[in-house]
């Protein structure tokens, strides 16, 4: 551990009150290993769905193949109106990991979650028409491991950018303040 600290134009170093643990450089790459292994077993799950149309289960969780051709909750929305939109999100989310890369590797594993799970979902648009789930609960809701990659990810996201803004505004506040009184 050690203390962080911030040197300002005028060459005086802030020293921050609070206690950072120092970052490993190898968590962004242990993430993206996680996030391949994720994505590779969606791809495979999906193959053998739709190659087998077995179904495994209770009345209230199915292992069973699930052709959505809404979006969330199923709404229906033809192809040519979801797709355009789909993939220019799909870019905004590319471009926030590049920008991404200065910040910590929680905002970086959280959008390699949220592309891996879009890109699984996008392919299966493109080829098969339709985003392809197999884990229904109550003969109602669909997803797949895709879905949860999403979600997962855009939760660490949001998760490490606020966390960053406190510790910014933090910063901004020391900063400041040392200023006005030195």
């Amino acid at each position: 551990m050690y203390r962080m600290q911030e040197k300002l134009q005028d060459g005086s170093v802030i020293h921050t009150d609070q206690i950072v643990q120092k970052r490993k450089p190898r968590a962004p790459v242990r993430g993206l290993g996680i996030v391949l292994i994720l994505f590779a077993i969606d791809l495979i799950a999906k193959q053998y769905f739709i190659i087998t149309n077995s179904s495994y289960g209770n009345w209230w969780f199915k292992f069973k193949l699930f052709y959505n051709e809404g979006i969330v909750f199923s709404l229906p929305v033809p192809n040519w109106v979801y797709l355009p939109i789909a993939l220019v999100i799909f870019l905004i989310f590319i471009l926030l990991l590049t920008r991404a890369v200065k910040h910590d590797t929680a905002s970086i594993l959280g959008l390699m979650f949220v592309i891996s799970g879009a890109g699984s979902n996008l392919l299966d648009r493109f080829v098969h028409g339709a985003t392809i789930d197999y884990l229904l609960f109550f003969d109602r809701s669909a997803i797949n491991i895709a879905d949860i990659m999403i979600v997962v990810g855009v939760i660490l996201f949001i998760r490490a950018r606020n966390a960053d803004q406190k510790l910014g505004s933090h910063r901004r506040i020391k900063a400041t303040s040392k200023d006005i009184f030195n």
